[in-house]
């Protein structure tokens, strides 16, 4: 009190300046404090059931929905189908040396899964039947079939139906596929059914080459 008015000050002047500082403390605190807070919100968001495109929370069934069709394009040779949704992202029929036809697919399947790819034609009756089928498995997120051909010889020029075919119940894959599948439940979109208990995908394109 004695040192205040020496100096001509009131212990009410020296209280200002200090709740002033006290307040500028706190207003520069509240940034590290708000990233502080969306980090915590970051942290939960992270601890939700993942999904990738084409994929679903892993103790989900897949829900019927109506297929949207793939963006179909020939580039010479090569005829490309992009698809919009579903664990299938491009699927890809060009013609071997050969003149078979080789289907390559870019996918969100597992490292290993098995595929089944089927070059199929009109019968006498005018249902599709198979003409030739290969499996493929995938490595990285693709997989590619060896070059189809019937027993009369590569198919000649023309509209082809290639149907690529992945199915996800017991004995149908690996069961480290399965286990990193969820049984094929993680997936769901374009082409993935359930069909006799087990979930399978399945899509049937008509291809011009």
């Amino acid at each position: 009190m004695r040192e205040c008015e020496k100096v001509g000050m009131s212990p009410t002047s020296i209280g200002r300046p200090r709740a002033a500082l006290l307040l500028f403390r706190a207003v520069r605190a509240l940034p590290v404090l708000l990233v502080a807070l969306a980090a915590f919100a970051l942290a939960a968001g992270c601890d939700r059931p993942r999904e990738r495109a084409g994929g679903a929370p892993a103790d989900s069934t897949p829900a019927p929905s109506a297929d949207l069709p793939p963006d179909t394009s020939r580039a010479g040779p090569a005829f490309l189908a992009i698809y919009r949704d579903g664990p299938l992202d491009e699927l890809r029929v060009v013609r071997a040396t050969n003149d078979g036809l080789v289907v390559a697919g870019e996918c969100a399947f597992p490292e290993g899964t098995r595929v089944t790819v089927t070059l199929l034609a009109r019968g006498a009756g005018g249902a599709l039947e198979p003409v030739a089928s290969a499996g493929a498995r995938v490595q990285s997120g693709s997989f590619m079939s060896p070059p189809l051909a019937g027993v009369a010889g590569p198919p000649p020029p023309g509209i082809h139906v290639v149907r690529v075919s992945v199915p996800f119940g017991p004995g149908d894959q690996d069961p480290e596929v399965l286990r990193a599948a969820s049984d094929g439940r993680r997936f769901r979109g374009s082409g993935v059914r359930e069909q006799g208990g087990r979930i399978v995908f399945e899509t049937t394109l008509e291809v011009p080459l």
